[in-house]
C-alpha cells in the first residue's frame, strides 16, 4: 500500500492491522463500521485529506457519518475524527494513535 499510494505507515498502524481482534472489538462495542463495508472495494484503502495531509480512514460511525482516521507520513501519528470531504478534522484534543491503541488494549484485558 505504501508504494502504491506514496505514503509511509507508522509501526503502530502496522501493529493495528496485524491484530484483527482489535477491529472486531471496535465493531461490536462501539457500533462502528471498522471494516468499511459501506465503501466500494475500489475506494479502499479509504483516504481523506485533512489539514492538507493524507489520513487513512479506520472506521465510520454509520449513525452520524463521522469517520475516524489516522495520519500517514508520521512516525507518531495522531488519530482524528471528522467528516469525509471536510478540509479539516473536528477540533478535539490531540490523541496519538499509539496511545489510543494502548487504551484499547487495556479495555480488552
Amino acid at each position: 500500500m505504501e508504494l502504491r499510494l506514496g505514503v509511509s505507515i507508522s509501526e503502530s498502524l502496522r501493529l493495528f492491522y496485524r491484530f484483527p481482534a482489535i477491529g472486531c472489538w471496535l465493531g461490536v462495542h462501539h457500533a462502528t463500521d471498522i471494516f468499511l463495508e459501506t465503501y466500494p472495494t475500489s475506494e479502499l484503502p479509504a483516504l481523506v485529506g485533512w489539514n492538507k495531509r493524507p489520513h487513512l480512514v479506520l472506521a465510520e460511525f454509520p449513525h452520524s457519518g463521522v469517520i475516524c482516521a489516522v495520519e500517514l507520513n508520521r512516525d507518531r501519528p495522531q488519530i482524528l475524527w471528522g467528516s469525509d470531504g471536510a478540509p479539516n478534522p473536528f477540533d478535539y484534543e490531540p490523541c496519538y494513535f499509539s496511545d489510543w491503541l494502548n487504551s484499547l488494549a487495556r479495555l480488552l484485558i
